[in-house]
């Protein structure tokens, strides 16, 4: 909270512990925009999704992220979250850690929402 208000941000982001997969699914219909970051997608050269969806996205939307485990997710698990709206996304021709991919996947849409805005 303190470190929100020192940045100035007027609404904190929700970032949610380890899920079981049913229960991430049930909640892709309460956002306006899901996203899954998804190495097989970057490593096809999938340049496009995630840029095309912050383009999209306007005041007031809400935006779920979705990332995995090390490793990444499974194709059964993408066909199962793209079935229920998400969308897999590349965040670059980069594999990028569990624990690294949610700060870059943060910091991209802060540039582009707010830098760019």
């Amino acid at each position: 909270m303190e470190a929100a208000e020192q940045s100035h941000r007027q609404i904190l982001p929700k970032v949610r512990d380890v899920q079981k997969f049913t229960e991430l699914l049930k909640q892709f219909e309460g956002y306006n925009y899901v996203l899954v970051a998804y190495e097989e997608a970057a490593k096809n050269d999938e340049k496009s999704h995630f840029f095309s969806i912050l383009e999209k996205v306007k005041h007031g939307d809400s935006l779920l992220f979705v990332f995995g485990p090390e490793g990444g997710f499974s194709d059964r698990e993408i066909e199962e979250m793209t079935q229920v709206g998400a969308i897999p996304c590349g965040l670059g021709p980069r594999i990028l850690r569990s624990e690294t991919a949610p700060l870059y996947g943060l910091s991209a849409i802060s540039y582009h929402l707010e830098l760019m805005g």
